[in-house]
C-alpha cells in the first residue's frame, strides 16, 4: 500500500510540474523513506559495505561508515529522480534526448543490427535503466525488456503502461527464456539486468570479492543462441543530464570466447560501473545475504 501511493504521488508530480520542482518534493520524499524505511536502508547500507571492503576500506574505520551512510542517502535521493524521470517519459522527446542524453557508442548496436543474430544488453539496477530503452525505442532499436513483475498489480500497470507507449516490448521473467529467443531470431534487442537473480535458477559467482547469486540469463542465451553481448548503462550526471555507456559487441560463440570468460566481462563490467556510481545502484535488500 506504501509504495503504490509512493508511486503514484511521484507520477503525478512528474505529468503536472516542472522538473526541478518535482526533483526538489522527489528529495524531500527520499529523505522520509530514507529515515523511516530501516529495512531498505539497513539493505542498501549492507551492499555499500560489501564495495567498502571490496576497495580496501575497514569498516571498523569511522570515516568510512560516515560515508556508506552519506552515499545510501543520496542513493535513495536519486531513486526518487529516477523515479520522476520514468514516470515523465511520456513526454520523452528526440529533442530532449539531443538536449540532456550522451551516447557514447551507439555504432557498438548498430554492429549487432549489421551481424543479423539479435544481441543482449547487458545492464543492472543502475542509473536509469528503464529510461535507457525508452531512448533506444524512440531512436529506432527494436528492444525487448525482460522485467520482473510488481507483486502490486497497480504498480505493475504502471511500469507496464509506462514501457509500452514508447514501443518497448515487455518480457516478464516467467516466459524470458522462450521470448528471448523469438526476439533474437528477429534480430531485435534483448535487455537483461545482471546483478540481482529472480528466478531461484541463479549462479553463484563472486561478485565484489563475494559469492553470490546472479543471473545466469544473459551467459546460457548468448551460449544458445551465438547473439552479440553488448553492455549498456544508463547513468545520471551531476548536472541531472545522462549518460548512455554503451560497449561492446562481445562475438559470443564456443570458439572464441568461453562460458567462464563472458562471466568474467559482464561480471567485471557490473562491478566496474558501480564502483563509479555507488550512490545510483539501487538494490534495496541484502544482495549477499
Amino acid at each position: 500500500m506504501v509504495k503504490i501511493i509512493y508511486f503514484s504521488l511521484l507520477h503525478f508530480l512528474a505529468l503536472h510540474l516542472p522538473r526541478r520542482i518535482s526533483y526538489a518534493i522527489a528529495w524531500f520524499i527520499a529523505n522520509l523513506n530514507f529515515v523511516f524505511n530501516r529495512s531498505s536502508r539497513r539493505g542498501v547500507i549492507a551492499n555499500l559495505s560489501v564495495i567498502m571492503e571490496f576497495k580496501g576500506r575497514r569498516l571498523e574505520d569511522v570515516s568510512a561508515r560516515r560515508e556508506i551512510k552519506k552515499i545510501a542517502r543520496k542513493t535513495f535521493i536519486n531513486f526518487g529522480k529516477y523515479l520522476v524521470d520514468f514516470f515523465a517519459a511520456g513526454s520523452l522527446t528526440r529533442v530532449f534526448i539531443d538536449a540532456r542524453i550522451e551516447i557514447n557508442d551507439l555504432a557498438a548496436l548498430d554492429k549487432t543490427i549489421e551481424d543479423n543474430k539479435g544481441s543482449i544488453i547487458v545492464s543492472a539496477h543502475l542509473g536509469n535503466w528503464e529510461l535507457g530503452a525508452i531512448v533506444l525505442a524512440l531512436l529506432g532499436y527494436p528492444i525487448n525488456v525482460v522485467v520482473l513483475p510488481h507483486k502490486n498489480d497497480k504498480v505493475d500497470r504502471l511500469f507496464v503502461q509506462k514501457r509500452t507507449s514508447k514501443h518497448v516490448k515487455v518480457i516478464p521473467v516467467g516466459y524470458a527464456i522462450r521470448r528471448c529467443f523469438e526476439a533474437l531470431r528477429k534480430n531485435e534487442i534483448v535487455a537483461v539486468l545482471g546483478d540481482r537473480d529472480t528466478t531461484s535458477n541463479g549462479e553463484v559467482r563472486k561478485f565484489f570479492g563475494k559469492k553470490c547469486i546472479l543471473p545466469r540469463g544473459p551467459v546460457e542465451i548468448a551460449l544458445r543462441t551465438a547473439c552479440n553481448v553488448v553492455f549498456g548503462f544508463f547513468v545520471r550526471k551531476s548536472n541531472d543530464k545522462y549518460l548512455f555507456e554503451i560497449s561492446g559487441p562481445i562475438g559470443f560463440d564456443k570458439s572464441n570466447v568461453s562460458r567462464e570468460e563472458l562471466w568474467d566481462r559482464i561480471i567485471k563490467k557490473m562491478e566496474e560501473l558501480i564502483l563509479k556510481y555507488p550512490d545510483q545502484w539501487f538494490v534495496f535488500y541484502p544482495l549477499w545475504s
